[in-house]
């Protein structure tokens, strides 16, 4: 199909990044989540702050969870919030030590996807998966009559192609990737 076309990014970390261990060892499964995107274009891209905080209450306890993103982004709770305070490299190097990332369509999408890591991205309806996603992703997108809309102003259906995408969806779908690949947990921590 259409997302085989799009080309996977590729980052080269160095031999001391691939031993770094930046995550700690918890005995469960880690999962990166953001909280937010960039907002300065639209806020139609957001699936917002409180789903996702619902996301990591569902997951908290049966994986250990680490948030990304800017230092301003609101927190999840998460077992580990680093949200702003890592150089940019850091970033894709604990992204290589998940099992799965939980987002939206932004950089971090697409630094999960330079290493590698399947993710659960939501998409909505303002852009579809066809258009930027990759094959390896559950990319969770809406296809209401409107979707995709690319909308730059507020949107006047109260961004339902948001709303229909269920925090209690995102987590199923997050655990489906786990459990898929628990026997391979060390798979991006040695490779």
């Amino acid at each position: 199909g259409l997302l085989k076309s799009i080309q996977r990014p590729k980052i080269f970390l160095n031999k001391e990044e691939q031993k770094k261990r930046l995550l700690p060892e918890t005995g469960r499964p880690w999962i990166a989540i953001q909280s937010t995107g960039l907002t300065r274009w639209t806020e139609n891209k957001n699936w917002g702050v409180e789903r996702f905080k619902e996301v990591t209450r569902l997951l908290s306890g049966r994986v250990s969870l680490v948030q990304l993103g800017a230092a301003g982004d609101r927190s999840l709770n998460a077992d580990l919030e680093l949200q702003g305070k890592l150089p940019i490299r850091d970033v894709f190097v604990v992204l290589r030590q998940c099992q799965v990332f939980i987002g939206q369509v932004g950089f971090l999408m697409h630094a999960a996807a330079a290493v590698e890591l399947p993710s659960v991205v939501i998409y909505g309806g303002f852009e579809a998966p066809w258009q930027s996603g990759y094959e390896q992703n559950t990319n969770l997108y809406s296809d209401v009559d409107c979707a995709p809309c690319w909308l730059e102003t507020q949107c006047p259906h109260d961004k339902k192609c948001m709303s229909l995408i269920t925090p209690e969806k995102v987590a199923a779908e997050a655990m489906l990737v786990v459990d898929k690949g628990h026997g391979l947990m060390l798979r991006n921590v040695n490779r």
